[in-house]
């Protein structure tokens, strides 16, 4: 009998339950559907607790307080394009004030970029 697996369900799992091993507590996710599998493996993972926020613009600094009080990474989830982009704000902060910030994104697959003529 053959078992179906879905890849990304199973790359998502091996990478946070790297990110849980190595001392992370707190994620931030901004769903939609191309993070799906990071979502929904946080979902099930008991070590991270996780907290999702709608709008990208309060999901990033919300990360950034948790990261900033635990001094633990805090883990951002989005998805691609301009979501990416609303974090930019955050990443400076953490850069500059060195609070450890692990960003998480899904890029559109290849076969649905767009291509205009």
């Amino acid at each position: 009998m053959k078992i179906k697996v879905n890849r990304n369900i199973l790359w998502s799992k091996i990478f946070i339950d790297q990110l849980a091993a190595l001392g992370v507590q707190y994620a931030c996710i901004s769903p939609g559907s191309r993070s799906t599998p990071l979502t929904y493996v946080l979902s099930k993972n008991r070590s991270i607790k996780s907290f999702v926020n709608v709008t990208k613009e309060v999901q990033h600094f919300f990360a950034l307080g948790l990261a900033k009080v635990s001094g633990k990474p805090a883990v951002v989830v989005t998805t691609s394009g301009t979501a990416v982009a609303e974090l930019y704000p955050a990443i400076i902060e953490a850069y500059q004030q060195r609070i450890p910030l692990i960003i998480c994104t899904a890029d559109r697959p290849p076969e649905i970029n767009w291509h205009w003529c």
